[in-house]
Parts: structure tokens; sequence; C-alpha cells
């Protein structure tokens, strides 16, 4: 699957609309496009997973954008939640949310989430997986299990922003808005909503010219060495580091700081 520089690479699915485009040679921009608010369906899931696929085979691919239309995501489709539930395959249907977020959590390179609109739910769950966040000033965030019957996100949004601020959001099922997920460390920055695409493509290109190994083990490292024990840590970061020592992207960029020129990263 191609991701040409000028041709946005469309899914037939029906619904919803998930648009793959690349932002310039080395970022891509995943977008939901199912209206009322990207609720993740089953086909918008095998849609998103397609879209990814394509993004790690192509190694130009060096940073995701992923953002939506209208609102970033409302999480699982209640429908197919509540079909589960007759049939009782509520098992399956949670798997098939947590996988699509693990898959972000798990991509090649690092995945920008430009949240406009609403990350409600398992589209909270969804932005939680990517590695930064963008907000617009008019997004809002809500753990909203508690609101419906059910659970969601113990996992990642104590990680992010700790014990105290996630247990309020997990218990109460409150909107957290912006201004709020700044403060917390949700998010990491904030931007009018014009703005939003334009900050989320900047960090995600900023992060493009970095040394792509390096980056991507760095991405592969962080997640793993937070679970481990001190001397766990030390001995994964210096398997990575002894690997990336004798890459050329490495040497060429110890030459650019000596020489005063830029590296040139070939992911060799």
């Amino acid at each position: 699957m191609s991701l040409h520089p000028t041709a946005p690479t469309e899914y037939p699915v029906d619904p919803p609309g998930v648009r793959l485009t690349r932002d310039g040679p080395y970022v891509a921009v995943l977008t939901l496009d199912h209206p009322p608010a990207n609720a993740l369906s089953a086909p918008v899931r095998a849609a998103v997973g397609r879209a990814l696929d394509a993004v790690e085979a192509d190694t130009a691919v060096r940073a995701l954008v992923l953002t939506g239309v209208g609102h970033f995501s409302a999480g699982g489709h209640l429908g197919e939640e509540r079909r589960a539930r007759d049939d009782g395959t509520s098992a399956d249907f949670l798997d098939g949310v947590l996988r699509l977020t693990d898959r972000i959590e798990e991509l090649r390179v690092p995945v920008v989430a430009a949240v406009t609109g609403g990350a409600v739910g398992g589209g909270l769950e969804l932005a939680l997986a990517c590695d930064i966040r963008v907000a617009a000033d008019d997004a809002f965030f809500v753990a909203a299990g508690v609101n419906v019957g059910l659970i969601m996100s113990v996992w990642r949004l104590p990680r992010l922003i700790g014990l105290g601020p996630a247990r309020e959001m997990l218990l109460t099922g409150e909107r957290c808005d912006a201004a709020t997920a700044l403060r917390t460390g949700l998010v990491g920055t904030v931007v009018p909503a014009r703005d939003l695409l334009r900050t989320a493509c900047g960090r995600a290109h900023r992060i493009a010219t970095r040394a792509p190994l390096a980056v991507e083990a760095t991405k592969a490292a962080v997640g793993r060495a937070h679970d481990l024990d001190a001397d766990g840590a030390r001995a994964l970061q210096a398997s990575h580091f002894t690997r990336l020592a004798g890459t050329r992207d490495h040497r060429d960029a110890v030459r650019g700081v000596l020489d005063r020129r830029p590296a040139v990263f070939t992911r060799r």
C-alpha cells in the first residue's frame, strides 16, 4: 500500500472514512472521519489497522499524526457493545478495542495525537496510547466507563497523570477540559483549534529530523523501562545504546557536530 506524498490513501469502508495522507516525505497523517463522533466500530478498527500496516511497512515514515474530524473519538461503538453483551462476547468486544490501542502504542514510529472535540471512553484510551498529545483549546477528555456502567483506562491513565488525578477522572466520569488536561500532564500542548493540526504536524516533523533508528529504539524502550527496576532499565538502555553506537547514523551525527553541519540520517 503506497503512501504517495500528494495523494491520500482512502479505504472504502462503509462506514466510515479513514484517510491516510502524507505531510512531507517523513510524516503520515491518519484522520478518522466517521460521523458523528468517530466511534471505534469494527469497520473503523479494521480500516485503522490497514492504515497502520501501511505506516509500519513504509520505512520512509518517521512519525504519525492521529486526529479526527469534529471529534477525536467517542470510543467503543455502543451498539456493538450491546450486541456483544447480549451474545456473551463482551470480553471479545473489549479485546478488539484494546488490540487497536496496543497497536498504536507498539507502532514502529512515534504517534502524535491531535485531539479535537471529545476523546471519550475508548477514545481517551486511544489518545493515551499515543506518544505525544496536542489538544485544541476546546477539546475535552472523559473517562466514561462509570457513566455507562463499564470500566476503561485504569492502567494507562494513572501511569500518565498519577494516581490521584486519574482516580478523580475515573471515578467521577466528569469532563476534563483542555486547560485541566494540560495542568495534569494528560496533554503536553494546548493551542487554538485552528492551529491544532499545524502544531501536531510540527511536533511530528521535529521527531522526523532526529535519528530514526534512535527514535524507534527510544519509543520501544521507554514504555518497557517504566515497568522495570533500575537494573533492568539500565540493561535495556545499554543494549539499545550499544547497537546504536555502531550505526552509520550515529557516526555521521558525531561528525556533523564536529564539522558544524546537520547530520544526514539514512537508517543505517
